[in-house]
């Protein structure tokens, strides 16, 4: 519940800074290339780049990979308030294992790619 929650919010937060931050780092040090790497932007003519999709690919894998190690440093330093944020968010769930499951691994991953994705 943590993970899906922390993710889906300050993750989504750190991977905007961290793509903002890499756009730059490319426009200042390959700027004849920066063009290559504007997100979303790999089609010529109606055609796939792939050199461009490649690109812009590998740019990615690293901002979520960077975001991914961000968010267990994080868990990991704030694991005692955020486990007692769960414990309250998950209280009224308690009596029933089955609809504390249900919201757990459901409810809550379900609400917050919504909002993700959004």
């Amino acid at each position: 519940w943590i993970n899906i929650v922390v993710d889906c919010t300050f993750g989504v937060g750190v991977t905007y800074i961290l793509l903002q931050l890499s756009m730059r780092l490319i426009q200042s040090v390959i700027p004849e290339q920066a063009d290559d790497f504007r997100t979303g932007e790999y089609r010529v003519n109606g055609i796939t780049d792939a050199g461009k999709y490649v690109k812009q690919l590998a740019v990615w894998l690293v901002i979520v990979s960077t975001m991914k190690g961000f968010m267990v440093a994080f868990m990991a330093v704030g694991h005692s308030p955020l486990l007692g944020l769960a414990g309250i968010a998950l209280a009224p769930f308690a009596a029933s294992p089955n609809l504390k499951l249900l919201v757990a691994m459901i409810a809550t991953p379900f609400c917050m790619n919504a909002l993700h994705f959004w």
